[in-house]
């Protein structure tokens, strides 16, 4: 992702936006996965989401990614670029792409 485009700007902002509130991981990723689908996830939808979130943010806390390779932020976290991964990802699916 191209640190200024504007898909990377779209994606730390929405992962910005659903941090704010300090809910659970389900919420969160139920938060993201709504603005960009327009509906809540399934079960099997959030397990997989959830996975996802848990898996990158591993990643960053074990050093493989750098958090601010992700977010353009010397001071983000390891949970903001894992959820701005997370919002990334979403971005990409068909059903956010083509959503009414």
């Amino acid at each position: 992702c191209l640190v200024g485009s504007e898909m990377c700007i779209r994606d730390r902002a929405l992962a910005a936006e659903a941090t704010r509130a300090n809910e659970s991981v389900d919420q969160t990723a139920t938060f993201i996965f709504r603005r960009l689908a327009t509906r809540p996830p399934s079960r099997d939808e959030l397990s997989a989401i959830t996975e996802f979130y848990e898996s990158q943010l591993s990643r960053l806390e074990q050093g493989e990614l750098l958090a601010a390779d992700i977010t353009a932020s010397k001071e983000a976290t390891c949970e903001q670029a894992a959820w701005t991964m997370l919002a990334r990802s979403l971005m990409n699916l068909d059903e956010s792409i083509t959503k009414p």
